[in-house]
């Protein structure tokens, strides 16, 4: 959203709709007294907020391509570790659609990546997964091949 502002590409009216904010509300008069002060001329939150995007979008600020995530112990909150990694909109966009798209009901299970097989066995659901089963076909025939 942040970087959307500041590329200029925020529907505002998609955001006041969402966040149910009330763009036609009248600001008090401290805060116009401030915004004239500033050299502001607002009567409104719209207006407050279009010039805070208009703001934005003419900031020389960077957009966003790097995320740090942390790792947190559960059970005390202790930090764990850091990993900064790249961030790209579209690709994490594909991501959660295709995650919704399970919760959804639009899409059948998938299973872990063969480098994450070590999943499975915390898994609740192994006794009855597909993927497990096939899984464990394939290596048997595999290893049958091989003798």
């Amino acid at each position: 959203m942040f970087d959307a502002m500041v590329r200029g590409q925020m529907n505002l009216g998609n955001l006041t709709s969402h966040l149910h904010l009330m763009p036609e509300k009248p600001l008090g008069a401290q805060v116009k007294e401030h915004a004239q002060n500033t050299g502001l001329t607002v009567n409104c939150f719209g207006d407050l907020l279009e010039l805070t995007c208009l703001n934005l979008t003419y900031s020389n600020l960077p957009n966003i391509d790097r995320l740090t995530l942390e790792y947190h112990y559960q059970k005390d909150n202790a930090l764990i570790g850091t990993e900064t990694v790249h961030f790209e909109e579209g690709d994490l966009q594909e991501e959660l659609q295709d995650y919704m798209a399970f919760w959804k009901g639009q899409r059948e299970t998938k299973g872990v990546d063969i480098e994450e097989v070590w999943k499975c066995r915390s898994c609740s659901y192994v006794s009855i997964c597909e993927w497990t089963k096939t899984r464990g076909t394939v290596i048997n025939h595999t290893k049958r091949m091989k003798q």
